[in-house]
């Protein structure tokens, strides 16, 4: 029975660590580098994006320019909502955007 209740404790640990390592992001979830953006504060940035989740661009932002290694898609409506502009990486735009997401 002891060997039993060991198996059980040693499946439950062992799928607890595998779901845990399953749910961190990995740095190929992320892109590289820095999303540039100016708004009436002045100069913000964002360091090393995650993919696949909307940023807000705090007070919104009138120039916005991707040094990241992927593409950056800017919206103008809340919750990355609306048409998209594509930003290249590498290429700026000007445009009043709200919130950003990357792919």
């Amino acid at each position: 029975m002891k060997s039993l209740k060991r198996v059980k404790r040693i499946g439950v640990v062992s799928a607890a660590a595998l779901a845990l390592a399953a749910g961190l992001p990995t740095n190929a979830e992320a892109a590289i580098g820095k999303f540039n953006y100016t708004n009436l504060s002045g100069s913000q940035s964002i360091d090393s994006p995650v993919n696949n989740y909307c940023y807000v661009l705090s007070g919104g932002a009138s120039t916005v320019t991707n040094n990241t290694d992927t593409f950056a898609h800017v919206y103008s409506g809340a919750g990355c909502t609306g048409s998209p502009y594509y930003v290249q990486p590498g290429q700026t735009y000007n445009g009043y955007v709200y919130t950003v997401k990357f792919w």
